[in-house]
């Protein structure tokens, strides 16, 4: 991963995908940093050499706690030292094999899953072809999805970012679990109307500064990386018209997007409030009633 930085009244102000390790090493003011939901932990804290901040990690998929004792001198807010609970370090492992079920939650949680899954394995339909996220520019999951996002909402255009798909559906029945492992967060769809200019600062921001694009649906993207950032965008065609810079535009996202929940969308964030309805209706119930109505 790489970052640029630059000052802005001595502050640091990063953009693009920013390392956790080069990050500490280069702000000295962060004291602490506490990571997770990746596949890489430390069983011990890990200290900066130079800016002597301390950073602790988890494994990600809940398989552990991480668990960190601060000293810290009451007159100078420093972090003095820490101390850590187990002799191997300070991750407690939850694998399954090692911790039987609480007689008091586990038949409430056996009974809430239940509940929470039930109608998962419906056969809601069958694919011919596997179904991928993967590869570049657009993909077919992506393209179902945004598809998907766009007629529930009778948008001209929609986009989420790569991250919110989280799976792909191979060749064969397709059950609503196998939905919901495309679209676990249930994040509710909203649509915002754009006037074109910023629309396309939209584009142009998820394909500068070292971000990897968006999924789209209702629009035809052409761009060249060898050009500045900003404008990168070569041809520019929504709803199977040229794009119109002073056109006026619908766009269907997430509601985790339109309220700001995710780095690299501020420009959303100069939308007027009453520019943006917020739905509803979840992801995941936008791509089982796209299935519906497309069998």
């Amino acid at each position: 991963t790489t970052y640029r930085d630059r000052y802005i009244d001595e502050k640091y102000v990063y953009e693009g995908n920013v390392d956790a390790l080069e990050l500490i090493d280069n702000v000295p003011e962060i004291d602490l940093m506490i990571c997770g939901h990746t596949h890489k932990g430390y069983r011990q804290p890990w200290e900066d050499p130079v800016s002597h901040t301390i950073m602790v990690e988890t494994y990600g998929r809940g398989s552990s706690i991480g668990h960190i004792d601060l000293i810290i001198d009451p007159e100078t807010k420093s972090i003095m030292g820490y101390t850590l609970p187990g002799e191997d370090g300070g991750l407690i492992t939850l694998f399954e094999d090692e911790w039987w079920p609480d007689k008091e939650i586990s038949p409430w949680l056996i009974e809430e899953t239940e509940k929470a899954e039930e109608g998962l394995d419906d056969v809601i339909g069958e694919t011919k072809v596997f179904i991928t996220r993967g590869g570049e520019g657009e993909t077919l999951m992506g393209n179902l999805v945004m598809d998907a996002f766009r007629e529930a909402m009778n948008a001209d255009f929609a986009f989420t970012n790569l991250g919110s798909i989280r799976d792909e559906i191979d060749i064969g029945i397709i059950t609503a679990r196998d939905v919901f492992s495309v679209q676990p967060f249930g994040n509710m769809l909203a649509l915002i109307t754009f006037d074109g200019e910023t629309l396309k600062q939209l584009v142009e921001d998820r394909i500068s500064g070292g971000h990897h694009g968006l999924y789209v649906s209702g629009g035809k993207i052409v761009w060249n990386k060898t050009r500045p950032d900003g404008d990168k965008i070569t041809y520019f065609e929504i709803a199977g018209k040229p794009w119109d810079p002073k056109k006026t535009y619908t766009a269907v996202t997430t509601d985790f997007i339109a309220q700001g929940m995710l780095g690299g969308y501020e420009v959303i964030s100069n939308i007027p409030e009453d520019q943006i309805y917020y739905s509803n209706l979840t992801d995941m119930e936008a791509v089982l009633m796209y299935n519906n109505h497309h069998p």
